[in-house]
């Protein structure tokens, strides 16, 4: 006990030290940033000036790695506004960071798909696609940290501080430090939510469009069997969202799918929207090759436009760019696990979750997957120093579903193949990599749910890996 109690000490000791030297540390950047504004030269900092300049350092005397790219990682930029830097606890993000350019208030707007945002809404939106609940505001001068869950910033606002400070609230700036994240201290200042997670309120929207959908179709096909409406209704709404996925991932052009349909409203004829969507379609399968887009029944079936418009609608709501390949599996494997019945003339959505997990159909969690995949594939690849090699390692998923572990694996085979290609300056084909996956299924859905997983998120071309898939 007396050596458990000295331990304990030297800790406590050392934990003051730390936040003394960050203390000190985050007070020269705060003189430094003075200075700029004595000079009148805070206008020549970029976004990005700001972050190698002010708050990489910041982050590095709160105690975060920014050298190592799994605990402070540099986000991709989206069509539809950045992301700047994820802070990562075992490889995933826990906190999300926004920068802003040291002459830019942080209540600043900007326009997104015609509508106008604060700076603050449109960060929490980001944290709230990824299912992260922490995003970080700043422009140096002036921090906040947001509670991403709820419907407005207000209501999610943390704390605010002004860098001149940042000496006297030392304790609260530490709450962003490593040690308080990873310790949980953040996760206590948690706000009420006031709004659905991301994965709940994409499948709510899903499900309106399915039925609507089947609504429309039923009622101007009332002999179409309920197996050709299950179909059709599915066929459309796949289509509808590997379209806005490969939107907002940059894959095809911006806003494809909502410029159809305004064209079509500005020729002002009385004709079916479907029919003007056919032509992406036809466009899509063309180059891409995928099965999804092939001809099909359900595009010359008659479907109200006022439903198609709104089924549309709704999927603009989201950035898909921002929403994980591990989130959407999970929603689409809730989504199929609801189908449609008949009952008497009547056609219902009916869940058959239960159903699903009594025959041992779970989705797994992204965390659970990660460990498996890397713990397994590691103890494999770790000793390869030739494709070759790599190439006959096999993984096999023989129940595939939405494709998460393939994915994962997929991720591990790729990370490899970019090592190699540093290292030795040869070229890898990406399809290459489809030869050591194989993915069984007995559902269709789960199937082609998996490979259009690949096409958005790998950008491959479903023929160079559809014989992977059985």
């Amino acid at each position: 006990m007396l050596n458990q109690s000295k331990i304990d000490n030297a800790d406590q000791v050392e934990n003051m030290e730390s936040k003394e030297t960050a203390k000190l540390q985050i007070q020269k950047l705060v003189e430094r940033y003075r200075q700029v504004l004595s000079y009148g030269r805070s206008g020549d900092y970029s976004e990005a000036d700001v972050g190698s300049k002010f708050i990489l350092p910041l982050l590095e005397a709160l105690g975060w790695d920014i050298n190592n790219i799994d605990e402070v990682k540099e986000q991709n930029r989206t069509l539809v506004g950045p992301v700047d830097y994820s802070l990562n606890l075992q490889r995933r993000p826990k906190v999300l960071l926004e920068l802003k350019k040291l002459s830019e208030s942080l209540d600043g707007k900007r326009t997104v798909r015609g509508k106008e945002q604060t700076y603050p809404q449109q960060a929490i939106d980001y944290a709230w696609h990824m299912k992260l609940d922490w995003v970080i505001l700043t422009n140096f001068r002036e921090i906040r940290l947001y509670y991403s869950q709820v419907i407005r910033p207000n209501e999610g606002l943390v704390f605010s501080i002004i860098c001149d400070k940042f000496w006297q609230e030392h304790e609260r700036l530490w709450i962003l430090s490593k040690d308080s994240v990873s310790g949980g201290n953040l996760d206590s200042y948690e706000k009420r939510r006031t709004r659905k997670n991301i994965d709940e309120q994409v499948l709510q929207d899903l499900l309106l469009c399915r039925r609507g959908l089947t609504e429309s179709i039923r009622s101007n096909h009332p002999d179409l069997s309920i197996d050709t409406l299950r179909e059709s209704v599915q066929m459309i709404l796949d289509r509808v969202l590997v379209i806005r996925v490969a939107e907002d991932r940059n894959i095809i052009g911006f806003d494809s799918l909502r410029e159809q349909q305004e064209s079509w409203q500005r020729r002002g004829l009385p004709t079916p929207l479907m029919r003007s969507f056919k032509t992406l379609f036809r466009d899509f399968d063309e180059i891409y090759d995928t099965k999804l887009f092939e001809s099909h029944q359900c595009e010359d079936l008659k479907i109200d436009n006022e439903i198609i418009k709104q089924v549309v609608k709704r999927l603009y709501h989201y950035n898909f760019h921002l929403i994980s390949a591990d989130v959407l599996g999970a929603i689409y494997e809730d989504y199929i696990g609801h189908v449609l019945e008949e009952k008497g003339a009547e056609v219902d959505i009916v869940s058959m979750l239960e159903e699903r997990r009594k025959a041992g159909i779970y989705y797994t969690a992204p965390s659970l997957v990660e460990y498996i995949v890397r713990t397994c594939l590691s103890q494999k690849i770790v000793g390869c120093r030739t494709t070759d090699e790599v190439s006959k390692i096999k993984v096999l998923d023989p129940a595939v579903g939405s494709g998460s572990f393939l994915i994962k694996a997929f991720d591990v085979f790729k990370e490899w193949f970019n090592e190699y290609t540093i290292k030795s300056s040869a070229h890898v084909i990406n399809s290459d990599l489809f030869r050591n996956s194989i993915g069984l299924d007995l559902l269709d859905v789960g199937k082609r749910i998996l490979t259009d997983n690949l096409f958005v998120w790998h950008r491959q071309r479903p023929a160079s890996f559809r014989d992977s898939i059985c």
